[in-house]
């Protein structure tokens, strides 16, 4: 929340945690003045990381400005994640 208030000139932010059927959804969102296009089109290496950390749980991240300013996250992954498969070797 320290970058919202330094760099985005952001007021207020929401956090949401839902269920959505079997899925986990968290959408983040502020008031402030949005992310420059440049950086939407090249991530930072920790935007580059949550991706894929949500796709590797098997869901996706999505990073967007708002049309009434400010900035939205929402990551959804599934509830449950799958269960590993035993191998027996031999």
């Amino acid at each position: 929340m320290l970058f919202r208030s330094r760099h985005a000139n952001a007021t207020a932010a929401r956090l949401e945690l839902e269920q959505i059927g079997e899925e986990i959804q968290l959408t983040i969102t502020d008031n402030g003045s949005g992310l420059p296009r440049t950086q939407l089109k090249e991530p930072s290496l920790g935007v580059v990381g949550m991706r894929a950390r949500a796709e590797q749980l098997g869901g996706y991240f999505k990073l967007a400005n708002r049309p009434e300013g400010g900035v939205q996250v929402q990551v959804r992954v599934p509830a449950r994640q799958p269960e590993e498969e035993e191998v027996i070797d031999g």
